[in-house]
């Protein structure tokens, strides 16, 4: 299975990595959509993108 990094940039420039297996990227028909990026990550590493997201730019990752 194929693996890939997704690199997330937080606040005070902290710069965390995450494994993610079998990623599909989607992206959107127009320019209005939203692309969308999955993949299986452990439950660790999820949880802490989901503070990092909702931390700075009180987005969510589902």
């Amino acid at each position: 299975m194929p693996a890939a990094s997704l690199v997330v940039v937080g606040a005070g420039r902290r710069t965390v990595r995450f494994r993610l297996d079998g990623p599909h990227l989607v992206l959107a028909d127009d320019a209005e959509g939203e692309d969308e990026l999955s993949g299986w990550s452990t439950d660790a590493d999820a949880d802490e993108l989901a503070v990092l997201a909702a931390g700075e730019f009180g987005a969510s990752a589902g």
